[in-house]
């Protein structure tokens, strides 16, 4: 393994291992700190000044107008509707249903690209996605029992549409990312999702005076890890794996993220261990494996 192959490996790793973290993490801001508009406006705000910085001191890039009109479109679904959606999806439901739900995605993405760009379905993309629907029904048919209360079947709707969000983003953003750096794609792609998501929710925003018997400094901690490393440097590292390790890699580490989500979730005191929970996981990761499986071996 050469040097760009293990920077690549490290880099896939940290991606999975922030993402799973941020969605305990994100939980935590939510019940006690922030509200969701709160953080998705602080989310996006951050990142698009962080990176207008950056690419002062980076090679300038001229972005013609019709990769600027699809890179919009990518910000509007890739970055606004799913920091909405994962931010509502938190605040309704637990996080291990939440990561399950979420951790479809591969299997949501191949279902977009049969519906929109004519993939071929074969017996193992099948399976894969009967296995997925069995996972999600599984989390769905046990919730009420294992998680009363807070209107978690709102929280699992808000879940499936940040799945099928990220996907639709994924499949329009491929041909236009691959053109760009990190850098001008995310610094375009933030401003367009401020743009969109600022206007609609600024009367939402709750500018409280600082009170502090409610402040606490892990809280700060925990923004700072959501703003910092889950928002600015996911998105950095993210492109810089897909371009140095092979895609049948990189769908085995994607696989972590439930999984670390979920540990950390319950080990914390967020979800309470039940049986659906791991047989669910079960489902939806062989689901998830089958399906890249083949994909990534129709594109070898």
């Amino acid at each position: 393994m050469n040097r760009k192959e293990l920077s690549g490996h490290i880099a896939m790793l940290s991606t999975q291992m922030i993402c799973g973290l941020n969605v305990p993490i994100g939980k935590s801001l939510l019940s006690g700190w922030l509200t969701p508009i709160e953080l998705v406006v602080s989310r996006i705000l951050f990142a698009t000044l962080v990176f207008w910085v950056i690419s002062l001191f980076s090679k300038k890039e001229n972005v013609n107008a019709k990769d600027l009109s699809i890179i919009a479109l990518g910000g509007i679904s890739g970055i606004a509707c799913t920091y909405l959606s994962f931010a509502w999806g938190l605040n309704y439901t637990t996080p291990v249903h939440f990561a399950l739900i979420v951790a479809l995605n591969p299997i949501v993405v191949m279902l977009l690209s049969v519906l929109f760009l004519r993939e071929a379905i074969n017996r193992q993309k099948t399976i894969g996605v009967l296995l997925g629907i069995v996972g999600a029904w599984i989390l769905v048919s046990q919730m009420d029992i294992v998680t009363p209360g807070k209107n978690n079947m709102l929280g699992i709707v808000f879940a499936i549409a940040n799945t099928v969000m990220l996907g639709f983003y994924l499949i329009i953003i491929r041909k236009v990312a691959i053109k760009y750096s990190p850098v001008t794609l995310q610094k375009w792609m933030f401003l367009f999702a401020a743009l969109f998501v600022v206007p609609f929710c600024i009367n939402d925003l709750q500018i409280e005076t600082f009170n502090p018997s409610v402040f606490r400094l892990q809280s700060l901690f925990q923004l700072g890890f959501v703003l910092l490393l889950a928002t600015v440097l996911n998105n950095l590292l993210y492109p810089v794996a897909l371009k140095r390790i092979q895609p049948t890699i990189a769908s085995i580490y994607i696989n972590l993220q439930p999984i670390i989500a979920s540990v950390v979730a319950i080990l914390i005191g967020q979800d309470v261990f039940s049986w659906d929970e791991p047989i669910a996981a079960i489902f939806v990761i062989s689901g998830v494996l089958l399906v890249n499986h083949s994909r990534n071996k129709e594109q070898s």
